[in-house]
C-alpha cells in the first residue's frame, strides 16, 4: 500500500521522498552528475559518466590555471622565483620584496664608509657650540675725562639731556665719526676702531648693520656739559627701519656727507624723513681731507667744493619743506637754511680725528694767540670775539693787508704785491737783528708765519 513515485533523476523515491536502493551506487551517480556540472561550467560538452579523459583533462586545465595565477601573485609580490626546477625550495633571506637601489637609480654610486672612519677623538653626537654674535665689551676701552657719578647725576636732569642721530648714506663715515666723539671723552691712548659696531657681522663686512647707542658727556662752546645720546644708524638702504625707529627717538638729526660724494637718493629719502618726524637738522661736512689728499685742490677750490655741498643740502631741505607742507613753531613757511656762520655747520675728517665749526676755529685762533703772543708774534684787541672773527671767515670776504680789514672786494694785484714786498724787508731786518747771517729754511717758515701773524693782527686790531 506503499506510494512509490520516481523524481526527475529516474530515482525511485517512498512516500516521504526517501531514494529507495543502493547507497553505494547513488554516491557514484551524485559524483558523477557533479562532474557534469563543473564541465557545462567551463565550457565543456557535458558528456556522460563515461567520458573520463574529458574530466581529467579539465583537471589538468584546473592545475594550470591555478600554476598562473600563482605565477602573477608572485610577480605582484616582486618574489622572482625560477620555474625550471618544479620543486625549488626558495629561502625567505633570498625572496626579492622590493627593488634594489641599482633599479630604481640606475647610476648611482653606494658608498658605505667602515665603521673605524671616525676618529676615537671625535665624538658621534658633538656638543652644541655657542656662537658669538657681539663683540660688546663689559668695560669701557680707557679712563674717562669725567667721573661716573657726574654722568649719573646729569641723568637725573632731564634739561640736559640730549638724543641725537647720525644719519647718512652708506660709507659716509658715521661710525668713525662716534669714534672720534668717544675718544675726545677718554684720555690719551690707544682707542679701538669702530667701537659702535659691536657686531661680528657689522666688522667682518665693514659696514652698520644696527643701531648703536652711545651715551658721552659732552661740553658746548661756552663749557656748558650736556648728557648725549648718540644714535650711531646704519647707511645702507636695506636697514632704513633702523634709522626710522632712531629718527622716531631722537630730539636732532646729524646729517653726515661725504664732501665729494654730495648728496645721493639715500641723503634725500633721509631728509625727508627727518622733516616729517619734525627733527632739527645739523650738517657734517665729513672726509675734507680728501680734497687735499686725493683731489689735491688749491684752497679756493676745495672751498667753492664745500660750498656747492652745502647748497645741494640746502636745496633738498627747502623741496622736502615745502613739499611737506610744514610749519615751524612761529608759523612761517620758509625752510630752514644750513649756514656755517650759524653754528649748524661742522667740517671734519673722522680718519684723521678733527672735527670744527667756524666759531670753534675762531676761539681756538684767538686763544693761541692770546696765550702764546710771543710765538705767534701777535697782539690780540680784547674786544674782537670769536662770533664775530667767525662771520669773517666764511662767504665772499676778502682780508686786504695793506689796510688790515676784511672787505667784500678782491684785493688788489698792487696791494698784494706791496704787501709781499713788506714781508721780504721784514724778513732781513729780522735777519740783521738776529746775527746778519742766512738762517735755515725752518727759520724762513718761522718769519714767514710771524710776517703772516702780523697782517692778521691788523685783522683783529682794527674794528669790525
Amino acid at each position: 500500500n506503499m506510494a512509490l513515485h520516481h523524481d526527475e533523476f529516474g530515482n525511485l523515491l517512498d512516500e516521504f521522498g526517501n531514494i529507495i536502493g543502493d547507497d553505494d551506487d547513488d554516491d557514484d551517480e551524485d559524483d558523477l552528475q557533479q562532474q557534469q556540472q563543473e564541465l557545462s561550467f567551463f565550457g565543456g560538452s557535458g558528456g556522460g559518466a563515461g567520458d573520463g579523459g574529458e574530466v581529467v583533462a579539465q583537471d589538468d586545465q584546473h592545475d594550470q590555471d591555478d600554476q598562473d595565477r600563482g605565477e602573477d601573485d608572485d610577480q605582484g609580490l616582486g618574489m622572482v622565483v625560477d620555474r625550471g626546477e618544479e620543486m625549488q625550495v626558495v629561502l625567505h633571506e633570498d625572496k626579492e620584496y622590493y627593488q634594489s637601489a641599482e633599479e630604481v637609480y640606475p647610476g648611482a654610486k653606494t658608498i658605505t664608509l667602515d665603521e673605524d672612519a671616525q676618529p676615537l677623538e671625535e665624538p658621534i653626537l658633538k656638543p652644541v657650540k655657542v656662537k658669538t654674535f657681539s663683540t660688546l665689551e663689559d668695560e669701557a676701552p680707557l679712563r674717562k675725562l669725567y667721573d661716573v657719578e657726574f654722568m649719573m647725576a646729569l641723568m637725573d636732569r632731564p634739561e640736559v639731556i640730549r638724543n641725537v642721530a647720525l644719519i647718512g648714506s652708506l660709507h659716509s663715515g658715521k661710525t668713525t665719526f662716534v669714534d672720534c666723539l668717544a675718544k675726545a671723552t677718554t684720555e690719551h691712548g690707544a682707542f679701538p676702531e669702530k667701537y659702535a659696531d659691536t657686531r661680528t657681522d657689522e666688522r667682518d663686512r665693514e659696514m652698520s648693520i644696527k643701531s648703536t647707542p652711545l651715551t658721552l658727556v659732552l661740553p658746548d662752546s661756552r663749557g656748558k656739559h650736556y648728557l648725549v645720546n648718540v644714535l650711531d644708524t646704519p647707511g645702507h638702504a636695506n636697514f632704513s627701519d633702523e634709522v626710522a625707529a632712531c629718527l622716531r627717538l631722537a630730539d636732532a638729526a646729524v646729517l653726515v656727507v661725504d664732501v665729494i660724494e654730495g648728496m645721493t637718493k639715500y641723503n634725500e629719502a633721509l631728509v625727508r624723513r627727518a622733516i616729517a618726524e619734525k627733527v632739527d637738522l645739523a650738517l657734517v661736512v665729513n672726509k675734507v681731507d680728501r680734497l687735499i689728499l686725493e683731489l689735491k685742490l688749491p684752497p679756493t677750490d676745495a672751498y667753492f667744493k664745500i660750498v656747492h655741498t652745502i647748497d645741494e643740502v640746502n636745496t633738498v631741505i627747502e623741496q622736502e619743506w615745502l613739499s611737506s607742507g610744514r610749519r615751524d613753531d612761529d608759523d612761517v613757511t620758509a625752510a630752514p637754511v644750513l649756514d656755517p656762520r650759524g653754528g649748524d655747520v661742522c667740517f671734519a675728517s673722522a680718519q684723521h680725528g678733527w672735527c670744527l665749526t667756524l666759531e670753534t676755529f675762531s676761539r681756538a685762533y684767538l686763544d693761541d694767540a692770546k696765550y702764546n703772543p710771543r710765538r705767534r708774534g701777535m697782539k690780540v684787541n680784547s674786544q674782537v670775539t670769536a662770533p664775530d672773527l667767525a662771520k669773517r671767515l666764511w662767504g665772499d670776504l676778502y682780508f686786504h693787508a695793506d689796510t688790515g680789514r676784511f672787505s667784500k672786494a678782491m684785493p688788489s694785484a698792487e696791494s698784494q704785491s706791496a704787501s709781499s714786498s713788506r714781508r721780504r724787508r721784514r724778513r732781513r731786518s729780522r735777519r740783521k737783528k738776529n746775527g746778519g747771517g742766512d738762517d735755515d729754511d725752518s727759520g724762513d717758515d718761522s718769519d714767514d708765519d710771524d710776517d703772516d701773524s702780523d697782517d692778521e693782527d691788523r685783522a683783529l686790531t682794527s674794528s669790525p
